[in-house]
């Protein structure tokens, strides 16, 4: 029996033997078609293709209809992807679905189709809160269709099935759009897993003024669809930790657990970032297994094995891991995409600077003819791959790598494309796939930090905590170790670079002899770091026979020896020893003149110090008879917006203050800090110093409140720029403290001081001088409040490690001694307060 409308729905379809009666073809078949395809004749049968079904005779002719690859009947259907029988969380976000569909004007109302994405990482559950979302509210939709956007073919096909299930006489995927437009209704269509970034999905949305479409994809650039229609899109990204307990227990099979059971869920849903997949994978693993609490044992050694098994078992059709999920976006990145990702799995996975990769190619030229060998190479290798063979660094290569990457949420891009992240899960799961690649990602890193100065104060702050997942000590190249070390001395990580300058003099002395130049010039960076970390009698124990060395070596009148005499005089500055700097610098600066002229850097840089020296020693009107001079030549050499001017315009400024001319002071430091901040920003280190040498200029006229206004901001501003744990914010922190006892706001002052000593005593050292300082600035504000034996508490013990890191006659001994001495009469000691001023008037 022949169907209605003259459609045969076989797919092979069977005609009768050439002269019978009634035959459509004639006496000669093969003759008649034989420029036709898709078809064949055997045993005089006419056998067409499978993927054509649908004949339909019109106007006496032939048509045949191509049903899209793909295609399965209902496919379109809702019901043909039902939704996970455990749904959890994502309720705030159904709720803004729900606000966007279907509160407010209507499609129809307002004659604009509404759009909303969702996207993100695949397994993050954007498809099942589609679904969910579609099935609880499927009553207040006219119809609801599901679109299967993998890709071209699956759209058509399922525009087909919309076409058939419609009861359309010509059934094509063009068809069933077209009359899904023409439906004036508030219909919902969910365009699913439009993963592909080939894809064009803006071609195959409803062309019409109303109806609801929700997309799903891992391309974060289908954002641009929402655009000129009423249009959201939300990323989808881990979930909170309640929500992800609860589908991590479902999974697991775990009902009314335990206090001890809850803790070890809790753990593993944060080991696993609450991300939804994961979470899936291990409750079933866990479930499969009965390993909840060895769980996190298994994972901790076998995290890539147990990420990547597929589940045998699901609540819904998908049993793929996590793993697997993510395998099929990298099959679809190119080598360039694939081998950044790689590079970037191995630095930390937040704030991934794009700067790295600029430097390290602009840089990478210059330093492989310095340094060649085998790493070189590789390094050279593993960026022309990621960059092609330009010698130049080309933005638009790296975008093409972003935009591949973005495309399936690989990565995450912030402050205007400078800075990348990764998901964590996704940076392990990168890691896990790795073959050893931990030289060249060193190389990588120190390229790209090999001619690091002041003046990249913002790259070191975003580079340093990627550093400090490598270790530069298990290389043996030394222009990573001292590419490293002047890293960790521009970060004020003065611990690491210690390390590291300890082992490069041992491996000098080693191999060069502890009288080779270069054995010297590291022993001397080793004093300078035994400086920074307070340790100054480790550094003078180092830097007096050190002297002697240079001198026997190099001579008296050599240049790196004259070197040494200034840091040896520095030292002796340190300790409070400043009549032994005295008697080195007078000298030092008639041989730098005599040697290098009065005009060279070297001797401009040892009058300031002289200067410097000649303050401490209360000789002020000699300091500014240096420094006055000393400004206007550095202003004829070097220029007056140079960073060294400006510095000396600063010390100059602070003579005006030690001999109370606070006037001239102020009037040298306002305009100052406006020129530091057009000449070198509002975010650099040194503008930043010199915001807070005005404010406690303001300090000294009383103008608290001035003081305070300027420095609110600048203790955030040192944050950003340096880091919480930098010397120079932990001084801001504490001049701010000051501002506010000052005030007598002594509550204030002691909400930063307290977590500021122990974080000083954690970056710095408890033995560092500045740490003793705010040990005894907290001990002050403690008895302002009347907390008298919280101050003694801190200032006996005090006192002792003063003495000894500093010496007895060292100025801040003197008024630790002094400050104790009022303490014990707040506390009517006044025996132990006899003490300790005899012991005064005998230092």
């Amino acid at each position: 029996m022949e169907p209605e409308n003259g459609w045969l729905e076989s797919g092979v379809h069977y005609f009768p033997e050439p002269g019978s009666t009634g035959s459509y073809c004639g006496g000669r078949a093969s003759q008649m078609f034989k420029q036709a395809s898709n078809f064949e004749i055997r045993d005089s049968t006419f056998q067409v293709a499978a993927h054509i079904i649908n004949n339909k005779i019109i106007n006496n002719s032939l048509q045949s209809i191509t049903v899209p690859s793909g295609y399965q009947e209902g496919m379109s259907n809702l019901n043909s992807q039902p939704s996970t029988p455990v749904f959890v969380g994502r309720e705030s976000l159904i709720s803004m679905l729900e606000a966007h569909f279907l509160e407010g004007p209507s499609s129809l109302a307002q004659h604009k189709s509404k759009i909303y994405l969702l996207w993100g990482l695949g397994g993050a559950g954007k498809t099942q809160t589609a679904i969910e979302f579609a099935s609880r509210f499927e009553d207040r939709f006219t119809a609801v269709y599901l679109i299967r956007a993998a890709s071209e073919s699956l759209i058509q096909a399922s525009f087909y099935d919309i076409a058939k299930e419609s009861g359309l006489s010509e059934a094509t995927w063009l068809s069933g759009k077209r009359w899904l437009e023409k439906q004036k209704e508030e219909w919902l269509v969910i365009y699913d897993n439009a993963d592909s970034p080939g894809l064009n999905l803006g071609s195959f949305l409803p062309s019409c003024r109303h109806g609801n479409v929700i997309i799903t994809s891992r391309n974060e650039a289908l954002v641009q669809l929402t655009v000129g229609s009423t249009g959201m899109a939300t990323e989808l990204k881990d979930m909170d930790d309640k929500d992800a307990v609860k589908l991590l227990s479902i999974h697991a099979g775990v009902q009314n657990a335990t206090i001890e059971e809850s803790s070890i869920i809790m753990e593993i849903a944060k080991t696993l970032h609450c991300f939804p997949l994961a979470l899936v994978q291990a409750g079933a693993y866990i479930q499969q297994q009965q390993c909840l609490s060895t769980y996190l044992e298994r994972f901790h050694s076998q995290r890539a094995q147990i990420l990547a098994v597929d589940m045998s078992q699901s609540f819904d059709d998908n049993t793929l891991s996590i793993y697997s999920t993510w395998r099929l976006s990298w099959e679809n990145l190119g080598d360039s995409a694939q081998e950044f990702l790689r590079i970037c799995s191995q630095l930390h996975f937040e704030n991934i600077p794009q700067s790295l990769f600029k430097r390290a190619v602009q840089n990478l030229g210059k330093l492989s003819e310095k340094h060649p060998g085998q790493l070189m190479n590789d390094v050279i290798f593993v960026l022309k791959k990621v960059f092609g063979n330009q010698n130049e660094w080309s933005d638009a290569i790296m975008d093409q790598i972003i935009h591949q990457l973005k495309s399936f949420s690989l990565i995450q891009v912030l402050q205007d494309g400078m800075l990348y992240s990764m998901h964590p899960l996704v940076h392990q799961w990168v890691f896990d796939g790795l073959k050893a690649q931990h030289d060249v990602i060193m190389g990588i890193l120190a390229i790209s930090i090999g001619n690091l100065s002041n003046d990249d104060m913002v790259f070191v702050l975003q580079i340093q905590e990627h550093c400090k997942w490598v270790n530069p000590l298990n290389m043996d190249e030394i222009f990573i170790w001292e590419a490293f070390r002047k890293l960790w001395a521009l970060s004020g990580s003065y611990l690491k670079e210690l390390e590291l300058v300890q082992h490069l003099l041992h491996v000098s002395e080693t191999s060069n002899g502890k009288e080779h130049p270069e054995t010297l010039a590291i022993a001397q960076n080793l004093g300078v770091v035994y400086r920074h970390l307070g340790r100054y009698k480790d550094a003078l124990g180092l830097e007096e026979p050190l002297l002697e060395l240079f001198e026997q070596v190099l001579g008296k009148q050599h240049p790196s020896t004259l070197k040494q005499m200034h840091r040896l005089a520095i030292t002796y500055w340190s300790l409070g020893r400043y009549d032994d700097a005295h008697h080195l610098q007078e000298p030092l600066l008639r041989l730098s003149e005599k040697v290098l002229g009065k005009q060279h850097l070297d001797t401009l840089s040892r009058t300031q110090n002289l200067a410097l020296t000649y303050g401490k020693l209360g000789r002020y009107k000699d300091e500014l008879d240096l420094e006055e001079p000393l400004l206007k030549l550095s202003e004829k050499v070097l220029g007056k917006d140079h960073p060294a001017t400006l510095s000396r315009a600063q010390n100059l400024a602070l003579s005006y203050g030690k001999l109370g001319r606070y006037n001239s002071e102020l009037e040298l430091e306002e305009p100052l800090l406006r020129k530091s901040e057009k000449v070198l920003g509002k975010r650099h280190p040194d503008t930043l110093s010199r915001a807070l040498n005005l404010a406690l200029t303001y300090r000294k006229f009383g103008r608290y409140e001035d003081a305070l206004e300027l420095q609110g901001p600048l203790l955030e501003l040192s944050e950003q720029v340096l880091g919480k744990e930098h010397p120079a914010t932990l001084n801001q922190a504490q001049s701010l403290a000051l501002t506010y006892a000052k005030l007598r706001r002594y509550n204030h002052a002691l909400d930063l001081q307290e977590p500021l000593l122990k974080l000083s005593e954690q970056v710095l050292g408890e033995q560092h001088p500045d740490t003793l300082r705010r040990a005894q600035n907290l001990a002050f504000t403690y008895r302002k409040l009347g907390r008298y034996s919280d101050a003694l508490g801190l200032q006996e013990p005090l006192l002792k490690l003063s003495e000894k890191v500093l010496g007895k006659r060292h100025p801040d001994t003197l008024i630790q001694t002094q400050s104790l001495a009022s303490t014990y009469a707040k506390l009517r000691r006044y025996n132990d307060t006899d003490h300790q001023c005899a012991r005064l008037r005998f230092m």
